[in-house]
């Protein structure tokens, strides 16, 4: 008898040893289930970001390449702003003021036509409108920076009537041409850059999304639920397909947190070209000989050069991405079975009692842990472009910025660690902007930046 007592009292030892070991190993599955989850999601996630930072980065670099164009394109016709049209084309010395007239006349037309002017029907000839050799010139010259101002911002392309004077000026003054950027223009470069800073986060942002449509990136649970219970291998075309009809818009969600933003805040600095007035002496009559001019004025033209910054908007790639692991007894809970061997339903599916009655009892219970990651990244190692200072932007220009280098990984510093500050309640359109207003011991509101470079990376 106490040896049966005894052998009951092992068999019931047994049991709750072995239902001891079941639920440890169930946390201990889940738990090891969930956190390398996690830890994929905040690696993609990572990767993601970094993605955005780069097309955000190639995008910076071909701003700068397109502001250099620009400050060619100043310089070059800067250059021909300060040269005599009228002594290079037209050689006064070889006139006399009678001759000077018909010989500006002719070569003035096609100036006025490329300009879309309709003064070209003035008569140059007449002595009381143009009384001298100097006035007839002056008419020439201030005809053709007109139009060489007007070509600097518009571009061949929109006036191809000025490529003849715009080509033999730059040849008579030994200056290299530019002959790739003449077409667009100043303007032409304008519209690129403010269209970069437009759209590259969008672009970024898809970019960024491709990384979610690799097999190999994605959570397990999504890839259990892509490629089966074999986990077999899905084209990344495929992923993206089923992502865009919203398969499993439910378990992943990516966020496009930069919608709508600019790559930074940009303005079109101001500018002058100065172009070189010039007197053309003439002798006495009854000869009226015309002279060779010579320089004696500016006249400033108002215009614009480069796309600059105008704040210290701090361009980076914010990554956000949700994620509803699927419930892990629906993956990896085996039933349970009834061990009685002498039972008639040894080895069939246990079932639950109360309120669960009729379902199958698993190993591990119907949980799921809703999680998300977060990551940013920014360009590094260069500079935006910026504006010359306005009263000194006939003498100086602005800078077009240095290339950057590459993307690096930020992290959100823990203010509330360091300041006090919980950063997790701040809404997701303020960690965008990366700081946030807060009131100094003076009194005065200030900006907090709230994430630190490599703090969590």
């Amino acid at each position: 008898m106490r040896k049966s007592f005894q052998n009951g009292q092992l068999a019931i030892g047994l049991a709750v040893a072995f239902t001891s070991i079941l639920t440890i190993f169930s946390f201990v599955f889940q738990s090891a289930l969930t956190t390398n989850e996690k830890m994929k999601l905040q690696q993609t996630t990572d990767l993601a970001a970094l993605r955005g930072a780069h097309v955000q980065r190639v995008n910076l670099d071909l701003i700068r390449q397109e502001n250099e164009a620009i400050e060619q394109l100043f310089t070059f016709y800067s250059v021909l702003l300060k040269s005599s049209p009228c002594n290079l084309l037209i050689h006064p010395e070889r006139h006399t003021m009678h001759t000077l007239g018909p010989a500006v006349a002719r070569a003035i037309t096609p100036i006025y036509a490329a300009l879309r002017n309709f003064s070209s029907d003035e008569d140059l000839t007449d002595r009381a409108a143009f009384p001298n050799c100097d006035s007839i010139c002056d008419r020439f010259d201030t005809a053709a920076h007109n139009l060489i101002a007007a070509t600097y911002e518009y571009g061949l392309n929109q006036i191809p009537g000025a490529r003849r004077l715009i080509y033999t000026l730059a040849g008579l003054l030994g200056e290299d041409i530019p002959t790739e950027f003449l077409a667009f223009g100043r303007s032409g470069f304008a519209r690129n850059i403010q269209n970069r800073i437009e759209t590259a986060n969008d672009y970024a942002y898809a970019r960024s999304l491709e990384i979610f449509f690799d097999m190999k990136n994605l959570p397990l649970g999504i890839r259990k639920k892509l490629g089966g219970d074999t986990g077999s291998y899905v084209s990344s075309s495929e992923i993206r397909w089923k992502y865009e009809q919203g398969e499993f818009a439910e378990d992943l969600a990516y966020l496009d947190v930069q919608q709508g933003q600019p790559l930074f805040y940009a303005g079109e600095e101001i500018a002058l070209l100065d172009a070189l007035g010039y007197g053309y002496p003439t002798s006495p009559p009854p000869t009226s000989q015309c002279y060779w001019g010579l320089p004696q004025s500016y006249r400033a033209i108002n215009t614009k050069a480069k796309v600059v910054r105008v704040n210290d908007y701090p361009t980076s790639f914010f990554a956000a991405t949700l994620y509803n692991p699927p419930y892990w007894n629906e993956l990896y809970n085996p039933k349970l079975r009834n061990p009685n061997v002498q039972s008639e339903d040894f080895g069939q599916a246990l079932s639950y009692q109360g309120d669960a009655a009729g379902e199958s009892a698993r190993l591990f219970a119907k949980e799921r842990t809703p999680m998300m990651a977060y990551a940013f990244a920014k360009p590094y190692g260069g500079s935006f472009p910026t504006a010359a200072t306005p009263f000194f932007s006939l003498l100086t220009r602005g800078s077009v910025g240095e290339e950057f280098e590459g993307a690096k990984l930020i992290g959100i510093a823990d203010q509330e660690a360091m300041d006090g500050f919980d950063v997790s309640q701040l809404p997701m359109s303020v960690l965008i902007q990366g700081e946030y207003p807060v009131m100094n011991a003076e009194g005065n509101w200030t900006a907090m930046r709230f994430f630190r470079e490599d703090f969590l990376h």
